[in-house]
């Protein structure tokens, strides 16, 4: 499902980039297609916005909408196609000075005239066919002066028509491009409405809601869960001194920070630490295990806290932790751990 969301992503991009394009803006703004390109774009980089939204997260499962990115991202290549292919008449008219692929931007007679003179050029294929089917037997008992001219104008045109076919230039059909192109937008336009649809309804209000399974780590304590710890000797001796020689000398508070990638050991390495005979001896009396997750309810993690220390004499039956009033649940704490020392683990989840 990843691969189909940033194929659908990108492709999209592409067209959005193309559409960027001042030549090509131009022609699809033109009157000859008759799009509400604000509209389509708009449409366009919505569903776009959606889709980098949708990076990352777990839609392994649903084939509708691995479906409709399909379907997306192949519309999406086909109107990069075509803008690509008008994009290289554009540039043969600027090589050859000629104005075949210039947008049709007025809106009067002007524009309607030449915009009817491309279409006749379409379809004067099919009318020179026409007249040659519905030719009377009359013109068939011609005079030989009559089938001489006619002669000498077939020539002329055969000349001129094989003439302008080995100059190197591809044909451009102005009134083909320009529905081709239409009809390809109108299409990617139609496909971006349910691909924005499905994604707002499974990708729900919550962004922590559809996060893979992998993200977010069970709850640790400070039971061991791994009873040998290998290749850490040295630094695990290194790190029980400090923190011994720490403690004697006096200080107030002292942090020590354990970290490194993740699943190379750190919680494993902090349990055999919190569990090891001399920083026991160093703490004896409060050793607290906190889980913190990145997105942390501050209120929630100092309630926490205090209901692992033992409650002072002269709190008496009062319940501090039950109050919602922050000031007061630090106040709570700080007589707990008056004239105390302790070691507060504060395990960091993703």
């Amino acid at each position: 499902m990843e691969v189909a969301l940033g194929a659908a992503n990108w492709l999209l991009g592409q067209v959005l980039n193309k559409l960027s394009d001042d030549l090509l803006k131009a022609y699809v703004f033109s009157t000859e297609l008759g799009l509400n390109l604000v509209k389509i774009r708009k449409e366009m980089l919505y569903t776009k916005g959606l889709l980098e939204a949708a990076q990352g997260r777990d839609f392994a499962g649903n084939s509708g909408l691995k479906g409709l990115l399909e379907d997306l991202s192949n519309k999406a290549d086909e109107a990069e196609d075509a803008l690509d292919e008008l994009h290289y008449f554009m540039i043969q008219d600027k090589l050859d000075g000629t104005r075949e692929a210039t947008p049709e931007l007025g809106d009067g007679l002007r524009g309607k005239a030449q915009h009817a003179c491309h279409a006749a050029r379409h379809t004067s294929g099919n009318w020179f066919s026409c007249f040659s089917c519905c030719r009377s037997q009359d013109e068939d008992v011609a005079t030989t002066d009559d089938v001489h001219n006619t002669h000498s104008t077939s020539n002329a045109i055969a000349m001129s028509v094989d003439h302008s076919g080995h100059d190197g230039k591809l044909p451009f059909d102005r009134v083909a491009m320009s529905n081709k192109i239409k009809q390809l937008l109108e299409e990617l336009h139609s496909n971006c409405t349910p691909v924005s649809d499905l994604l707002k309804i499974v990708s729900g209000t919550n962004p922590q809601q559809h996060m893979p399974a992998f993200a977010k780590r069970p709850d640790t304590s400070s039971e061991i869960t791994q009873e040998k710890l290998f290749g850490r000797d040295a630094i695990f001796e290194k790190t029980i001194e400090e923190i011994i020689s720490v403690t004697q000398s006096g200080i107030t508070l002292s942090v020590l920070p354990i970290v490194g990638p993740g699943g190379i050991g750190k919680t494993t390495f902090t349990q055999h630490l919190v569990n090891d005979t001399r920083i026991k001896q160093c703490f004896p009396d409060i050793n607290i295990w906190i889980c913190v997750s990145t997105n942390f309810d501050v209120l929630k993690l100092t309630k926490e806290i205090l209901s692992c220390l033992p409650a002072t004499e002269n709190e008496g039956n009062r319940t501090p932790n039950e109050t919602t009033n922050l000031d007061q649940l630090q106040k709570s704490i700080a007589e707990r751990l008056k004239s105390k020392r302790f070691l507060l683990v504060l395990g960091m989840q993703q």
